[in-house]
């Protein structure tokens, strides 16, 4: 099932994808799993201003380090970008991030 996300502020960091958005394996679920692969994900800057992208997982624990996908995209404005090459991380300790810093910020996120 898509996941869609509108963001429409600037310098900060938004999460797409974190634990709470997917059945995690804990003591009382045994049957969640902590991978969550991502086959897509499609980034439509709707403003009239260019966006700079950068797309990481962050991890939640010590030492909170992050692994950069994307980092400083420039996305012309009414552009979309498509990330087409799968991606598999442990949602139990990672969460996937966006960073805007674009000026005028207008982006939808479609994540399949």
């Amino acid at each position: 099932m898509s996941k869609f996300i509108s963001v429409t502020n600037t310098d900060t960091d938004r999460d797409l994808i974190t634990s709470s958005d997917h059945a995690t394996n804990t003591a009382n679920n045994r049957r969640g799993t902590n991978n969550i692969s991502i086959s897509r994900i499609m980034i439509a800057n709707t403003s009239v201003d260019t966006a700079t992208i950068s797309l990481y997982i962050y991890q939640t624990a010590s030492p909170n380090a992050e692994h950069y996908f994307i980092k400083l995209l420039d996305i012309p404005a009414e552009t979309t970008f498509v990330w087409d090459e799968k991606i598999t991380f442990n949602v139990s300790t990672y969460n996937l991030r966006l960073y805007n810093s674009g000026s005028n910020p207008g982006l939808t996120i479609i994540i399949d």
